[in-house]
């Protein structure tokens, strides 16, 4: 079906979350959007949001309004949430993005990204034992994530402890749990 818009929604998502091209995610977004009318209310939030967030209608203001107004009618819903704080992040408006990836993950419902999204806006806002305190809960959460290899490296950078992450990263490397060429 050429006219599935939450297929060509999750498309553009996708295509957006793997560093492909400008080009396919506006196309495929386009396409979500364009085809909203045949959605439900809920999903066609959700269209609206990606499109003026992701897409090629960017404009932050209207992503809000269409975040808010599916999470004032759907307040359990986990994307639009996350949508919804990243936007608030990188705006620097890290209280109100904290709360929000914080009521996923005390809902039970968090996915690892709410985890890893609050994380750097606990660390931006100096809460650095938060984010520490956090990091270790989700490598119990979610054992075997790389992230939980990575993450660390930011607190021995916070410290100024310059030597023991260059060391950790070192082993990282020697593991293979990173490539060289990303150091």
């Amino acid at each position: 079906d050429t006219t599935f818009a939450m297929a060509w929604r999750k498309l553009g998502v996708a295509l957006n979350n793997s560093g492909l091209g400008r080009v396919r995610v506006d196309s495929a977004l386009e396409k979500a959007y364009q085809f909203r009318d045949r959605l439900t209310e809920r999903e066609r939030l959700l269209a609206e949001g990606t499109y003026f967030q992701l897409g090629p209608g960017r404009d932050r203001t209207r992503a809000i309004r269409a975040y808010e107004t599916l999470l004032s009618l759907y307040p359990n819903e986990t994307a639009p949430a996350n949508n919804l704080a990243n936007i608030y992040s990188g705006r620097r408006d890290f209280a109100r993005a904290e709360s929000l990836y914080r009521h996923q993950i005390n809902s039970g419902r968090a996915t690892s990204q709410n985890y890893t999204n609050l994380i750097p806006v606990l660390f931006n806002q100096g809460k650095i034992q938060e984010a520490e305190q956090l990091t270790a809960t989700f490598a119990q959460n979610f054992a075997g994530a790389a992230f939980t290899q990575t993450a660390p490296l930011s607190f021995l950078y916070e410290r100024g402890q310059l030597d023991s992450m260059e060391a950790e990263l070192k082993a990282l490397i020697r593991k293979g749990t990173i490539n060289s060429l990303f150091v």
